[in-house]
């Protein structure tokens, strides 16, 4: 009887198992199709190269997201100097991404920088102005000939020129589900309006207006490029590491995603590789005017580096510093050195001088050799590989005048 009664247990659990196994794969299954009936929803059964619009926040698992770019329940956030995003596409014709802004932008223009198929296109300017309509849309891509596409798109406004939001794309075809991969290195910039690239395209208009700024014509930008290396940069006009500056310390606005608004901070998921930090220029005043101390202005220096190693872990730390004024060198040096220096993964690096851009900043040129600077820091030489390039236009111009010495091609 005992026997018996464990039997009947037995199957009665086993039919209990299998029930429950019925129910979940049953779930499983209506969740699968609960997620393909959304994606039909997003996506074209075919492709037939009809032109939809993609709202940002439906495709964001098609686009890799550079420099603190995010995307929440509003669109993806594109404030800072440089922001880019990149994505493959299946399509033909034109390309049109949709931007809202903030409503300090209401007398200034909006440039973005655009590489298609890995070639740099020349500076965009967005049509119209989003305080006439609240939006401004931006054709990145014209005419293209159908097939897949990789497509990487640059916020060229300094990022105290206004915040940012991508709401949609629209174009000709689909996003490829096969997203654009990360680069195997990352370097992050830390910086003012040098790094920023106020003033560097003109010279005699006396303006940082952002059609006489290009962050994406910058040394900060020429390294990363010459490194093959993905971009990042926190950097804003006037920013010191030593005081507060629009009510927040240097600690709190490296942390943030956004200068120019509140969106959360930034989760080093991805930790920088090298950290370049370009600061000191608006400092220098506090130290001749008595405000802070030879030793104070060290210990903050090294209290900011030891706070960019905390959150990116082994991550090597670069001074840069000379590109408008170089007073504090010394003082720079011993912070480094203190810090243990080039053992330790830290080190100072003496920029080239240049104030012949706006308010005595440096043009484009004295960036580009600011950037080869950097390079000889890291690398005897770079040198650039390609299967079957396409070097049309302006390519072998720009190749010379990048810090690139060698380009193999097959």
């Amino acid at each position: 009887l005992a026997i018996f009664l464990v039997l009947i247990f037995l199957t009665g659990c086993a039919g209990d198992a299998k029930g429950d196994a019925s129910d979940k794969s049953s779930e499983a299954s209506s969740k699968a199709a609960s997620v393909q009936s959304a994606v039909s929803q997003i996506y074209p059964e075919k492709n037939e190269y009809k032109e939809y619009t993609y709202d940002v926040t439906q495709i964001a698992d098609r686009l890799t997201l550079g420099n603190r770019c995010v995307v929440n329940e509003k669109g993806m956030i594109f404030d800072q100097a440089g922001a880019n995003f990149t994505f493959n596409a299946d399509c033909e014709g034109d390309i049109t991404v949709k931007l809202t802004g903030s409503t300090s932008w209401s007398y200034r223009l909006h440039h973005y920088t655009v590489y298609i198929d890995g070639i740099r296109q020349e500076r965009i300017q967005a049509e119209g102005n989003v305080a006439d309509s609240g939006t401004v849309n931006v054709t990145v891509a014209k005419d293209l000939p159908r097939g897949v596409h990789e497509i990487k798109i640059c916020r060229s406004n300094p990022a105290e020129k206004g915040s940012e939001t991508v709401k949609s794309i629209t174009m000709k075809g689909v996003p490829c589900e096969d997203k654009p991969k990360q680069k195997d290195l990352l370097i992050e910039f830390l910086g003012d309006s040098l790094t920023a690239g106020l003033g560097n395209l003109d010279f005699e208009n006396g303006s940082f207006d952002a059609e006489f700024s290009d962050s994406t014509q910058t040394y900060a930008y020429f390294t990363a490029e010459a490194f093959g290396a993905d971009f990042s940069s926190v950097c804003c006009g006037g920013l010191p590491f030593t005081a507060e500056y629009g009510g927040m310390g240097i600690k709190e606005r490296y942390n943030r995603i956004s200068f120019s608004r509140q969106v959360g901070n930034h989760d080093f998921a991805r930790p920088a590789d090298i950290v370049v930090v370009n600061l000191a220029t608006n400092d220098h005043g506090r130290l001749q005017g008595g405000e802070i101390t030879d030793r104070e202005f060290i210990d903050k220096a090294k209290e900011l580096v030891e706070f960019i190693r905390l959150k990116n872990p082994n991550c090597k730390v670069i001074w840069a510093y000379g590109m408008a004024t170089s007073p504090a060198q010394d003082r720079l040096t011993v912070a480094v050195n203190e810090l243990g220096g080039a053992e330790a993964g830290y080190y100072f690096c003496l920029l080239p001088r240049n104030i012949a851009g706006e308010k005595g900043h440096p043009v484009v040129e004295s960036h580009r050799n600011a950037a080869n600077v950097l390079k000889d820091m890291g690398a005897l030489s770079v040198r650039a590989c390609a299967t079957h390039p396409v070097l049309s236009g302006p390519a072998y111009d720009r190749i010379a005048e990048s810090a690139l010495e060698e380009v193999i091609v097959s």
